[in-house]
């Protein structure tokens, strides 16, 4: 039987180093695909992935970087590959940015993401084989873009290489003749991928130049805390059930039931006053 291959893509060599300790066996540990030095990140056709995880960095440069590596992995490769995205970016928006970067849509299929706030011990028993019956990343984004009731927007592959580029240091003009097209035509692109970068990140607004600001409704896991990450994490992982408690007369005779909400954690059932405090989140 052929040996099972885990792979591991940042641009961090320290959250690469913590990622193979989390999930590493004293036989084997994951091979880091570094992109910062392997182009183009390839693997090959006669390995037996177990599984590609990708951190995706909140730095707006690292992040965009990442997604491009992310995606020309999956079309240099032309196979469905069980990829995992570890990244605090909305679901909605990773989901349609990625689509606008790989042409064959198929490859994402299998593709699926995880918060990367979680606590070290849910990370690992996710990427230990947690992972079979979680939702994918397209599930995920249907899931919140209904929460939130607006569509999702991301970053067309026009928009992401224009920005990446702005970020990397390469002004407008520059750009512009680079790509042969007019100025105005490119601040429009810049303009429109800094707007959904924004929606979705509002934590980022101020990296940019001029600041937006501007908010909008529905940014969803965007503005969740780590405690609401954790406990949508845990409704994914099926680790929040009900409990019908009865209902009694003063003759002991059933009325009816109340349904309560129950948390399995870290192999402790919490009940709702334990945790519903800490849970102000529609979304949630």
């Amino acid at each position: 039987m052929q040996e099972i291959t885990n792979y591991v893509l940042s641009p961090c060599a320290m959250a690469a180093k913590g990622l193979s300790q989390l999930i590493g066996t004293s036989l084997q540990s994951p091979v880091w695909l570094n992109p910062c030095h392997q182009t183009p990140l390839t693997i090959s056709p006669t390995v037996n992935v177990g599984q590609i995880i990708i951190f995706i960095p909140d730095d707006p440069l690292w992040l965009l970087f990442t997604l491009r590596k992310a995606a020309s992995l999956l079309a240099y490769t032309k196979r469905l590959l069980p990829v995992v995205l570890l990244s605090r970016s909305p679901t909605p928006w990773l989901w349609k940015t990625l689509l606008h970067q790989v042409s064959d849509h198929r490859l994402l299929a299998s593709g699926q993401a995880v918060s990367s706030d979680l606590p070290c011990r849910a990370l690992a028993d996710l990427l230990k084989g947690g992972l079979v019956g979680y939702p994918t990343l397209q599930q995920l984004s249907s899931v919140e873009a209904l929460a939130s009731g607006n569509p999702p927007s991301g970053l067309s592959k026009i928009e992401l290489n224009a920005i990446f580029a702005l970020l990397c240091g390469l002004s407008i003009n520059s750009q512009a003749q680079i790509r042969n097209v007019s100025q105005k035509t490119l601040y429009r692109q810049i303009s429109s991928g800094l707007n959904k970068i924004a929606k979705y990140h509002p934590h980022m607004a101020s990296r940019f130049h001029g600041g937006r600001n501007k908010l909008v409704e529905g940014q969803g896991m965007s503005v969740l805390t780590a405690c609401e990450r954790e406990f949508i994490h845990a409704i994914h992982s099926r680790q929040r059930f009900p409990v019908f408690q009865p209902i009694v007369d003063d003759n002991l005779r059933v009325q009816g039931f109340e349904i309560l909400s129950r948390w399995r954690k870290d192999n402790i059932v919490l009940k709702s006053d334990e945790f519903l405090l800490h849970i102000h989140s529609e979304y949630a």
